[in-house]
């Protein structure tokens, strides 16, 4: 994990892929929570390519610690369509990722 840095619209950390395999830069957008949590409306990661869920979710975990607490419970959107199947899920590093927090109201 190389941290890049911290503004106030978010933070960047990449997250080292194998030797000689490519990686995709993807912004995960916070909400609720995560976004409390992180201090940041969003999050910048490297993950290997191609891109799986499984994978984004440790490069979360790694730039953030915070969120460790929330990932477990949490799921993903692409595209603004809330992943059913994260083993099947794929994105670029163009798509528009969020972590969605458990809610809870009444």
């Amino acid at each position: 994990l190389k941290w890049k840095g911290c503004t106030s619209v978010g933070c960047v950390a990449e997250v080292s892929a194998m030797a000689g395999a490519e990686s995709l830069a993807v912004k995960v957008l916070l909400f609720g929570p995560a976004r409390e949590a992180a201090d940041a409306g969003h999050l910048e990661v490297s993950v290997p390519a191609p891109g799986t869920l499984a994978a984004l979710r440790e490069a979360l975990k790694e730039a953030c610690p915070a969120l460790g607490p929330l990932l477990p419970s949490s799921r993903f959107s692409v595209e603004q369509e809330l992943v059913q199947d994260e083993a099947s899920a794929a994105f670029s590093a163009s798509s528009e990722v969020a972590l969605i927090p458990p809610v809870s109201g009444g």
